[in-house]
């Protein structure tokens, strides 16, 4: 899980009422469900944030889709607040009352922030960026795309740079993006040098918080100390976060 210095911003504006069938349709008292949508200022979709509702005792974390919709289930009624955040979007926190009586999901409007650490990025030759820069240099097996080449492809998804890997297969995932398997088996994914253990590619980060990302579809120019003994048909996935 990439940890992220945030500007938490408290504010009910933007959180508009807009009638929807699914929505918090139990009687009072009763567990609910919460459903709504996450769009910038332009009400596009905004795919991949990451929203908490914290209810009492309670905290339940979710994650917007492809068309940003997001839904949590089982919420008692009272007050409750959601945090949403993603990379390159200001994070907001918002205070409502779950309850039968709302009858409207939830609409929430994030405001972009400048992107002005492009260049930094991807010219860095230290920090995280350098075992990257390092790898890429010395490897003849691995594949490499840096934060610009994957900007350049336009990805919704993380999985869909592995379209053309050699060994490499994709699969539908429930809810969005896609399960990926390389030689027939699941490539053991390393985040900023920690093994995401049990993961699915999509679930591990989105494409545009990715510096760098390393493919090696087979045992053949793995770093050491990233390679996996016990399944070595399956490859790695090594992928250094922007985020500090």
């Amino acid at each position: 899980m990439i940890l992220f210095h945030r500007l938490t911003l408290v504010t009910a504006v933007g959180l508009l009422a807009v009638p929807s069938s699914a929505t918090l349709n139990a009687q009072s008292g009763s567990p609910v469900k919460l459903t709504g949508v996450v769009v910038d200022q332009n009400k596009n979709p905004i795919a991949a944030a990451e929203l908490t509702l914290h209810r009492g005792n309670q905290s339940m974390r979710a994650r917007s889709n492809d068309a940003g919709k997001f839904e949590f289930s089982r919420i008692l009624p009272g007050p409750a607040s959601i945090e949403v955040h993603r990379l390159g979007f200001r994070e907001r926190t918002l205070e409502i009352e779950v309850g039968s009586a709302v009858t409207g999901a939830l609409e929430i409007d994030l405001v972009p922030v400048p992107a002005d650490i492009d260049a930094v990025v991807v010219e860095a030759t230290g920090g995280r960026l350098q075992e990257f820069n390092d790898h890429r240099k010395q490897s003849k097996f691995g594949k490499f795309f840096d934060q610009n080449e994957i900007r350049s492809k336009s990805p919704r998804f993380v999985s869909e740079l592995f379209r053309g890997i050699p060994g490499a297969r994709l699969f539908p995932a429930p809810g969005s993006g896609s399960k990926v398997e390389l030689r027939g088996c699941r490539p053991k994914i390393w985040l900023d040098g920690v093994w995401a253990q049990d993961a699915e590619i999509d679930d591990v980060i989105a494409p545009s918080e990715i510096a760098g990302i390393e493919i090696y579809p087979s045992w053949a120019g793995i770093p050491a100390q990233y390679m996996d003994r016990e399944n070595r048909a399956c490859g790695a996935v090594l992928i250094w976060s922007r985020q500090s």
